[in-house]
């Protein structure tokens, strides 16, 4: 039982932090360097691929994460080295419990663009939904390095020190994302 209410309790402060990241993406209005879409609007092509991520994020608000998906695979299919499109995939398969499969896509976002802060705070996320804490750390300390103000990295990190019994590090982390927020 405590068990179960531990893993709810992960399950929900994934989504809230997965609505935080949302709103600061969108609050940045295009100037965050690290969403690859901004690279996309130099070569003109991302109209349409813009377009499908948004109609994915419609549908994953409603639930309907395999119809989100098959909106960006179509964006993928158009721009192949569009980072933020391998992110959301990677957040649609893991709201839909897979997150090895979540894993995948974080990874291929890295490698098209190993600036971006979130891909390495998602993939955590999922590394830690696997009990991967020690691996999920070294991601946060890669998007802290990123940037240092981000303070979810710093939050996501603080957790999963508690889960591996660092209490100490998770009391610093806790601070600074505190820090962070005023």
């Amino acid at each position: 039982m405590l068990k179960l209410k531990l893993k709810w309790i992960l399950f929900l402060r994934f989504n809230l932090i997965h609505m935080l990241i949302v709103a600061l993406m969108l609050s940045s209005c295009g100037m965050n360097k690290d969403i690859s879409i901004v690279e996309d609007n130099k070569a003109g092509d991302s109209n349409p691929v813009v377009g499908l991520i948004n109609q994915a994020s419609l549908c994953e608000k409603s639930g309907n994460y395999d119809e989100a998906l098959k909106y960006y695979n179509q964006a993928i299919a158009i721009n192949p080295k569009n980072a933020l499109a391998y992110i959301d995939r990677g957040n649609a398969r893991s709201k839909l419990g897979d997150n090895e499969g979540a894993i995948k896509y974080y990874n291929q976002a890295i490698a098209i663009n190993p600036k971006s802060a979130w891909a390495y705070i998602y993939r955590g996320l999922a590394r830690s939904e696997l009990g991967d804490n020690e691996g999920a750390i070294k991601d946060f300390n890669q998007a802290i390095a990123i940037n240092p103000k981000n303070a979810i990295a710093y939050d996501s990190r603080g957790l999963a020190r508690k889960e591996i019994g660092d209490k100490a590090g998770a009391a610093s982390d806790y601070s600074k994302y505190l820090e962070l927020l005023k």
